[in-house]
């Protein structure tokens, strides 16, 4: 069965909301690439991911580190192969028990059927006061 972009993508997010890792990888690219574009040059910044490989390490990292309680992707616009869209999403940081609550926007690329670009611009002031109010609790910088 032939997907399309938006069914992939959402097939990623409803992997990914489960921590279901295998799942989520199998829909990327061996060459994907993952961008955290930050809102103030001063913010926390996760490095850009470059292949699948790093691409698992941060996922893992994410998963270790934060416990999804509420994610909401809605893709907004589908250009065949491009979407954009937003994330809504509620974690509880694992270490500390905080919780955070955001949006941030996305895009997204695929590629004969997987996805081989992510950008996601967060909202640093809010992740900075989070691991400054947290800072006991050592917080590190790894974004979903």
């Amino acid at each position: 069965m032939q997907c399309n972009a938006e069914d992939i993508v959402c097939a990623y997010y409803t992997a990914w909301a489960q921590q279901d890792l295998d799942v989520a990888l199998a829909l990327f690219a061996e060459d994907i690439t993952i961008v955290v574009h930050a809102s103030s040059p001063d913010g926390p910044r996760a490095a850009p991911v470059r292949n699948k490989a790093q691409a698992a390490a941060r996922m893992r990292a994410v998963a270790n580190e934060w416990e999804f309680l509420e994610r909401y992707p809605l893709v907004t616009h589908v250009n065949r192969d491009r979407l954009r869209g937003v994330l809504n999403y509620r974690y509880r940081h694992r270490k500390s028990g905080g919780i955070i609550e955001g949006t941030c926007r996305m895009s997204w690329r695929v590629r004969d059927g997987l996805i081989v670009r992510i950008d996601q611009s967060l909202d640093t002031a809010l992740f900075r006061a989070f691991l400054h109010a947290h800072a006991d609790a050592s917080a590190s910088t790894e974004f979903a």
